[in-house]
């Protein structure tokens, strides 16, 4: 046995402090009794010294003697000297990529496995040198190269797996160049689900594969060409080796679409999912039942534009229709003297300008050539032209009562929805430079603002007239992948995935995804959405001719280390100071009257 800090039992000339205390305080107690004769005669204390001495010494002292002196010992250090394998210098490289979150078929999280295999392998190798890596697409140390274990068993045990894809052979031997070179490694132990795919000397693979996977492998959606709605288009991968079946799913946030899917081992399958009226701009797909790795069951994607819209108002205020706007979209109302290109006009119970451009709504008022109103006149009856017009998508028009309604002109190439006899009530126009819809009645002459329909017929002219301004899908990215800011405008505030907000880097235009989802960026222009989506080659199988556990490294030496002993000296002090605080008690319990 060896002491690491011998000059810790100068600690043990505590104990004639201790033993002095002990003596110097007295046992003397008052008592009171009935008569002094009763106790003439009786010796008081032992005559001789070695008596007396016997008298005082009793297990207290003894065991707060012994905590003493334990306590001293475990503070030497005492180690025992034991041959352990040991290397000159190991690597210990956990995947961090978004796999390693799947779960092997016991329900184990892959990443938690690895995370006990390098706690083992820091267990084995104990006085080994060793550096912890995680490689991923964004690969650091978390570990730089040491002896002391403290810091590397700490690291692992704090790490995480992230959203990232797989890193690289050479982003590996980067980092371990900066720990000294691969030839300062004996061994580097690899701990992922699939293989580096390089020979790297002294590498040492201990992997743990996707087995049964089923994942959306890519995802898409488009504006339709008829201006209306969107469709989705997914793709279904079954990486594993039995039939899978369930549900495949597209939603907005208020409009969802459904199929049924069955794919054979090995498939891929595309699917088209139609979502009429639905402009996004974001949209999530996901497959129901999950499976063993359900964050690759999820895909996000979002259409480029602003999620705001700019309204300039021109007419008579109506805060009734002003309401139904706000509700059907975020929107910021143009002062009149903003210069700003407005995305949509509305013309409230006025003669448009001349010179409007743009998407226009039109309520009880004219629009140059497209549309002339004279005087208010009795409505004709209500007649639906067009039940499945978009316009009137969750809409009951049979619920509207109108007062009064001008006698109105439109120009040909426009689509009359609803009527009042022979006057158009609800219509739309579109060409290749704006579109138009005209609510023909003034609002107040009709019942329109109390009914349940009037906010949905609102959101479907909303939507139909915002639909033109959508640009191509671009707003996608993967996670980790850097997304330029500056491309939106100068950027004010960024919402995670959960509406969290993020912090900004001052004076950076760029800001990376670190996990899947939709984000939403406020900028001097508005407001936009952006996607990141998991890396689809993270669903991907390792390749059938892997070797689990297949290594190239040199065989192991063994040397001599010391094995602690001090944390079970100071259990057995612990041990004694409990039993001398229970002996303490009951000797007190039993004096007290």
């Amino acid at each position: 046995m060896t002491l690491v800090t011998p000059a810790a039992l100068y600690l043990l000339s505590a104990s004639g402090g201790i033993v002095l205390l002990y003596f110097l305080h007295t046992r003397s107690r008052r008592e009171e009794v009935s008569d002094l004769f009763l106790w003439e005669g009786l010796e008081s204390e032992p005559r001789s010294r070695a008596a007396r001495v016997r008298m005082k010494l009793d297990p207290i002292l003894l065991l707060e003697l012994l905590v003493l002196a334990l306590v001293t010992f475990a503070l030497a250090g005492p180690a025992l000297r034991v041959a352990r394998p040991h290397l000159v210098g190991m690597a210990i490289v956990l995947d961090g990529s978004a796999s390693m979150r799947s779960q092997t078929d016991d329900g184990a999280v892959r990443y938690e496995l690895a995370r006990k295999a390098a706690l083992d392998l820091l267990r084995r190798y104990r006085g080994s040198p060793v550096t912890v890596i995680q490689l991923s697409h964004s690969p650091r140390v978390l570990s730089t190269l040491s002896t002391d274990r403290s810091n590397p068993e700490r690291a692992v045990s704090l790490s995480e797996p992230t959203y990232l894809s797989d890193g690289s052979a050479t982003d590996l031997l980067a980092l371990l160049e900066s720990q000294g070179g691969t030839s300062r490694f004996d061994r580097i132990f690899w701990l992922g689900d699939r293989p580096l795919g390089a020979s790297i000397p002294g590498l040492d693979e201990t992997l743990f594969p996707l087995d049964e996977n089923l994942s959306i492998s890519a995802f898409q959606v488009r504006a339709n060409p008829d201006g209306w709605g969107s469709t989705g288009f997914v793709e279904l991968s079954n990486a594993g080796r039995s039939y899978r079946e369930g549900r495949v799913r597209i939603t907005d946030g208020s409009r969802t679409a459904t199929l049924p899917f069955l794919l054979a081992p090995g498939q891929k399958q595309p699917y088209v999912l139609p979502l009429p009226g639905s402009f996004g701009p974001a949209f999530i797909a996901s497959v129901d039942p999950k499976d063993s790795f359900p964050d690759d069951d999820v895909r996000y994607f979002a259409l480029s534009g602003r999620v705001d819209r700019r309204i300039r108002w021109v007419g008579e205020p109506n805060r009734y229709l002003l309401a139904a706007l706000e509700a059907a979209m975020p929107l910021v109302v143009l002062l009149p003297d903003d210069p700003s290109v407005p995305d949509l006009t509305v013309v409230y119970s006025s003669a448009a300008p001349e010179d409007l451009t743009g998407n226009i709504l039109l309520v009880h008022s004219s629009l140059g050539n497209l549309v002339q109103i004279a005087d208010d006149a009795e409505p004709g009856g209500l007649g639906v032209f067009s039940p499945n017009d978009a316009l009137l998508a969750d809409v009951d028009p049979y619920d509207f009562r109108v007062r009064s309604t001008p006698s109105t002109t439109v120009a040909q190439g426009g689509n009359t929805v609803l009527s009042l006899g022979s006057v158009p009530f609800l219509w739309r126009y579109g060409d290749l430079t704006r579109r138009v819809v005209l609510i023909s009645p003034n609002l107040m002459e009709t019942n329109l603002p109390l009914t349940v329909d009037f906010p949905l017929l609102i959101r479907n002219a909303a939507r139909w007239l915002a639909a033109s301004l959508s640009q191509s899908p671009v707003a996608t990215a993967l996670v980790g992948d850097p997304i330029l800011a500056s491309n939106f405008g100068r950027l004010f505030r960024l919402k995670g995935p959960s509406g969290e907000n993020l912090p900004l880097p001052e004076g950076s235009e760029l800001f990376v995804p670190g996990v899947p989802g939709v984000y939403a960026l406020t900028t001097d222009r508005g407001t936009y959405t952006v996607a990141a989506n998991l890396d689809p080659r993270e669903s991907e199988p390792a390749p059938d001719n892997v070797a689990v556990g297949a290594s190239n490294a040199a065989a192991e030496s063994r040397a001599e280390s010391l094995f602690g002993l001090w944390p079970y000296i100071a259990a057995l002090a612990l041990l004694a100071l409990v039993l001398e605080d229970a002996l303490y008690r009951g000797v007190a319990w039993r004096r007290s009257p």
